[in-house]
């Protein structure tokens, strides 16, 4: 009978010791998920804030051909060549340096998406790896 109680007894704290590492596994899986949800959240904002900065760069298109519109209308009406050529010239250098700039910011926008999307592929990997980490070390108990 004291053999009997012994296993029993053993057998008591092997269950209790399995539901906590149960509930370890579980609160590691809601974690997990949960920094799934925030990666996800913050990957739809980034292509909000990308989406933003195309309809910029296609508002500031429409600018610039409204200025090369403006600049046309210029022409016909002046007169004078040499006043026609340095509006054109001050113009083009305006769009110029306008397309530059928004170049840059599209391209610096690009490289944050790219980032961003890196950093949840990799925080997916990890996350991935981690929960594979931990069902083999549960499987292994």
């Amino acid at each position: 009978v004291a053999s009997l109680q012994a296993s029993l007894t053993e057998e008591q704290e092997r269950r209790a010791a399995l539901a906590d590492a149960h509930a370890h596994v579980e609160s590691d899986v809601q974690r997990v998920a949960d920094e799934l949800r925030e990666a996800a959240a913050s990957r739809h904002q980034l292509q909000e804030e990308v989406q933003a900065a195309r309809d910029e760069l296609a508002a500031a298109n429409a600018r610039s051909e409204q200025d090369s519109e403006r600049l046309l209308a210029a022409e016909r009406d002046l007169g004078h060549e040499r006043k026609v050529a340095e509006e054109r010239s001050a113009l083009h250098s305006r769009d110029v340096e306008r397309l530059r700039q928004i170049e840059e910011a599209k391209d610096s926008l690009e490289a944050k998406l790219e980032a961003a999307e890196q950093d949840v592929r990799d925080r997916e990997a990890a996350l991935a790896k981690e929960g594979d980490d931990r069902v083999a070390s549960l499987q292994a108990s």
